[in-house]
């Protein structure tokens, strides 16, 4: 008699260490920080039989398991098992006797010839949430200080133009300088993110 028996455990990979995982990595990870997680529920299978001698499958075990976190961060997915010591209870998740069937961006199908506990490991990298915050407030910075540099230089321009007793050589060039900085932070301002037509220009020196 022999009876086969089957559990899914959910949550249970986030307990699981993969410090020690051997995963394979395609070639244009090798050079990237990831990180090992487990990415599916974890399947136990197990056969039980009365006498002593060992079962061997006559075909490997097929299952299909669904991506706890279907991210574009997880990838290169690796049907493994966890391989574990009696003596001390000690184990590491490896791919010997495992393979990947085919996979997508939220099921993975994997053949394994023998049966234990089974799981998707997948590469993590961590998304640079940070770097897009940093240059959101370096946008709103700049656009801030621009337009509050603009307002002043229009502020200046104006008291120069229209204020008769501020008339002189002194005055006048202060203006123009005002008139020169107030263009250039304008067209600084506009063309700040247009960077894909690049303008050839030339500058003459009398």
């Amino acid at each position: 008699e022999i009876r086969v028996a089957f559990a899914l455990y959910n949550n249970l990979g986030q307990y699981l260490s993969t410090e020690n995982s051997s995963i394979k990595l395609e070639t244009e990870s090798l050079n990237t920080n990831y990180t090992v997680i487990v990415n599916s529920p974890i399947i136990t299978a197990a056969v039980y039989k009365e006498s002593s001698s060992k079962l061997y499958l006559a075909d490997p075990v097929v299952f299909t398991v669904k991506h706890i976190k279907q991210s574009e961060d997880n990838f290169n997915p690796n049907c493994s098992f966890w391989s574990y010591s009696k003596t001390n209870m000690s184990g590491y998740w490896s791919t010997q006797g495992c393979r990947l069937l085919t996979t997508n961006k939220t099921h993975t199908i994997c053949s394994c010839n023998h049966l234990t506990n089974f799981a998707v490991l997948m590469a993590h990298i961590e998304a640079k949430h940070t770097d897009m915050v940093h240059d959101i407030l370096l946008d709103v910075i700049t656009w801030i200080g621009i337009l509050l540099s603009l307002v002043c230089l229009l502020i200046c321009i104006f008291t120069f133009c229209f204020f008769r007793g501020l008339q002189s050589d002194r005055n006048t060039i202060h203006k123009n300088l005002c008139i020169s900085l107030f263009v250039a932070e304008l067209l600084f301002l506009i063309g700040i993110n247009r960077t894909d037509q690049p303008v050839n220009f030339y500058i003459y020196i009398y």
